[in-house]
């Protein structure tokens, strides 16, 4: 069985583990760059604030004791459109969370937009996978398709 927990920094080494498998699994990089362990630490740290601008939640496997997985999201105005918008930048879980805990994560990430003042949330599906349908569930549309090309 799998759990929803509240990040916290003795999670940080196994949460920087995935976010490093996540990262070289991701189409959208293609390779290029790498993740900052430093910069990365920085923003799940922030997720322990008082008022945090960061959304973090780890999934436990419960039989085995061990953090398989995270979710995090930030909060941010669009000065441009003049939006406040909650985007997830990661959700990844080296084993299936199933269905009600995936919905559990997003309504609490929905919850926690909606008091930081947030007029949408984004999630974001890697092509080829099941998540666009998942989120469609959740009533999500599909608002636009990135398309990303490696320079050099």
């Amino acid at each position: 069985m799998i759990s929803i927990k509240q990040y916290n920094k003795k999670h940080l080494r196994i949460v920087t583990e995935l976010a490093m498998e996540f990262y070289n699994k991701n189409q959208y990089t293609r390779g290029k760059g790498s993740l900052n362990p430093t910069s990365f630490a920085a923003l799940m740290d922030n997720s322990n604030n008082d008022d945090p601008d960061v959304f973090a939640k780890v999934f436990v496997d419960d039989k085995e004791g061990t953090v398989v997985g995270f979710f995090v999201g930030l909060a941010f105005d669009n000065r441009l459109f003049n939006l406040a918008i909650a985007q997830e930048q990661g959700f990844y879980s080296r084993k299936p969370i199933g269905l009600k805990k995936s919905r559990e994560v997003v309504e609490a990430f929905e919850e926690w937009a909606a008091d930081k003042g947030a007029d949408f949330t984004v999630l974001s599906a890697l092509n080829g996978t099941r998540a666009g349908k998942l989120f469609e569930r959740f009533g999500y549309e599909a608002s636009e398709t990135a398309y990303s090309k490696a320079l050099g």
